[in-house]
């Protein structure tokens, strides 16, 4: 569950860069170092209590995420 959701997020930003014009590197290297400190802190503390933590911590981001990409699809239709 935890890879999907780490790629989920990595693709979320790679998909809002790509909608830019401009600057497209800082926001995709922003949304791969957030992950990766993610996966570090869940790898390191994945036999303890805190790892079930930083797991449930990434599935809420990732479907806030999902929910601000809907509002903003909503918003652009109207």
């Amino acid at each position: 569950m935890q890879l999907g959701t780490w790629a989920g997020i990595s693709g979320w930003f790679i998909a809002i860069a790509a909608k830019k014009e401009e600057k497209k590197w800082p926001i995709i290297t922003v949304g791969i170092l957030f992950m990766a400190l993610l996966h570090g802190l869940y790898d390191y503390f994945a036999d303890s209590f805190f790892g079930i933590v930083v797991a449930v911590f990434g599935y809420f981001v990732f479907m806030a995420y999902l929910v601000h990409n809907n509002k903003i699809e909503d918003n652009t239709k109207n």
